[in-house]
């Protein structure tokens, strides 16, 4: 080991102290291992308009799924200019697809905000 005060090489796997200096050479080390999960969601929309609403819509990201008590990645798109919904869910975890939806939007009634009330 080479002293950091006096810069005098020695051994010290007897002694930790310097021998020129008398000083304690104890080094440290620390490793650290920090994992981070970024959650990444976008959306969308078209400035034309369908009956007062976007003719193209989209959103999608990470969004935890009650069911299962985890994250997955929801995807959907709302064309109302080609009458058509798709929403594709996907189990982050193990990469299931959990649903998928593709059918004409006039016949995605009762979802959501859509949904009756009791």
């Amino acid at each position: 080991m080479i002293c950091p005060f006096c810069n005098f090489e020695y051994d010290n796997s007897i002694d930790p102290d310097c021998p020129k200096c008398n000083r304690k050479n104890i080094s440290v080390s620390i490793n650290a291992t920090i994992d981070v999960e970024v959650d990444l969601s976008y959306r969308g929309k078209s400035n034309e308009k369908v009956n007062k609403r976007p003719s193209f819509e989209f959103k999608g990201g990470n969004e935890l799924n009650h069911r299962l008590n985890r994250k997955v990645d929801r995807t959907y798109h709302i064309d109302r200019v080609n009458d058509r919904y798709t929403e594709n869910v996907t189990d982050k975890v193990t990469h299931e697809l959990i649903q998928t939806v593709d059918e004409p939007l006039s016949k995605h009634l009762n979802h959501g905000d859509a949904k009756k009330k009791k």
